[in-house]
């Protein structure tokens, strides 16, 4: 159980970066079809995207340090 729940904590930033794109590209759809700033929802969508790789990023690096350091 202890490793499944690992898990969990691992795939949780790309789960919700995942997530962020999929509602990300809904809001841009809904804006280009309405009146909404446009330039607003792609600023959100680029800054978010570039969090969500940032934080897939470190963690991927966090766990691979980790993975090393019990190795030895």
């Amino acid at each position: 159980f202890r490793d499944f729940a690992l898990a969990l904590f691992g795939i949780l930033p790309g789960t919700i970066f995942y997530a962020f794109l999929g509602a990300s590209a809904g809001s841009l759809a809904d804006s280009s079809s309405g009146g909404d700033n446009f330039t607003v929802t792609v600023i959100v969508a680029v800054v978010g995207t570039i969090f969500g790789i940032s934080a897939i990023w470190l963690s991927a690096r966090y766990a691979r340090k980790e993975l090393n350091r019990i190795a030895k």
